[in-house]
């Protein structure tokens, strides 16, 4: 575009070259404008959501699918569309292949069959796009697990491995409650109580809980109902990788008898007659420790999340757990009495017999 601004006064050349730029900029406006339009959704790409942990306690074992949305419109409405979360079962293959850490080889491939018509627990998601896998296969605690699920419509292969945990030692994993014994919660130190166990195979995440018993007497009517109070501890993270190394958990003085006092209710007309303790540890694989870490509430600024997965081709977590037990513990007569008369507990009613 040219200008001949010589036969116009210097305010009016001004003007001129006022209105040119004016023009120039609508122009560059006009053509930049017709394609200013971002598509923020992209083209449409399959991903499987897979979880599956690994037990070698467990009868029977399942395996959830689902597939990934991304959709541009209310993502709470298209989590209740059946569609949206679940593949066709004739789709897809699903199995774990077991076998030897040490040489590769197979030993037994797990045929894992669509559960129709199985029932989540309520939230967010559509139950109807629930899909689960089952098997009641036995589990070697020496075999290593391959996680092989064949979409055969789109001829795509999620896989993934894990380890068993479980324990080398006779008596378990706990040292202490031993097997034999009793338990005191309050010592003449004042130190309390201290949870003791040996680290497991593929173990990384130990999370402790204690079960204590008694059996609720009506005082009116001598009818006697079970009860118990769960104590969940926090989970504590092996340092290493190294099987039978100990680990510990302290319990201060007084704190058995704290959470009593805040989890049992007073009730009149009745007796709480003192029963026994069980005490278990839940035990988790790396990769379930490293889920659990990421997925854990933030408490700061930064409330983005890395996605997780040991998944490949696709998103979820395929892992080993289990639980072991240590039962029937007693607690020491000292622990009964301090129970029955501290300040914590005496209006709880608890009595020897």
């Amino acid at each position: 575009m040219c200008l001949y601004l010589s036969n116009y006064s210097k305010e009016e050349q001004i003007f001129m070259k006022r209105k040119s730029w004016i023009f120039l900029l609508a122009l560059i406006t006009g053509f930049s404008a017709c394609n200013n339009e971002v598509d923020l959704i992209g083209e449409y790409k399959d991903t499987p959501v897979i979880f599956c942990l690994l037990n070698p306690g467990d009868t029977t074992h399942y395996i959830r699918i689902q597939k990934a949305f991304l959709i541009n419109g209310n993502v709470l409405q298209t989590a209740q569309i059946p569609d949206s979360l679940r593949y066709e079962p004739s789709d897809l293959d699903v199995k774990v292949i077991e076998f030897n850490p040490n040489t590769g080889a197979t030993t037994k491939t797990i045929t894992f069959q669509h559960v129709p018509g199985a029932v989540k627990d309520t939230g967010i998601f559509s139950s109807e796009g629930f899909m689960l896998y089952k098997s009641n296969e036995s589990l070697n605690d020496l075999r290593r697990y391959r996680l092989q699920v064949t979409n055969t419509k789109l001829n795509k292969v999620m896989t993934s491995e894990t380890g068993l945990v479980y324990t080398t030692s006779a008596s378990g994993l706990f040292k202490t409650p031993g097997l034999a014994g009793t338990v005191i919660f309050n010592n003449l130190a004042g130190t309390g109580y201290t949870l003791r166990w040996n680290t497991a195979v593929n173990g990384r995440v130990y999370q402790p809980e204690i079960v204590f018993r008694w059996t609720e007497v009506d005082l009116a009517t001598d009818i006697g109902t079970p009860d118990s109070a769960v104590w969940k501890l926090l989970p504590k993270v092996s340092a290493n990788d190294d099987v039978g190394a100990e680990m510990d958990f302290n319990l201060p003085q007084n704190s058995f008898y704290r959470f009593l006092s805040e989890t049992v209710p007073v009730k009149p007309g009745i007796k709480r007659v003192i029963g026994s303790l069980n005490f278990k540890m839940y035990v988790g694989t790396e990769e379930l420790n490293t889920y659990i870490n990421v997925n854990k509430p933030s408490i700061g600024l930064i409330q983005d999340k890395p996605v997780y997965t040991n998944i490949e081709n696709g998103l979820g977590l395929f892992a080993g757990r289990t639980t072991f037990y240590r039962s029937n513990v007693n607690l020491h007569p000292s622990s009964q009495d301090t129970l029955i008369f501290s300040k914590l507990t005496e209006d709880l009613s608890f009595r020897k017999n």
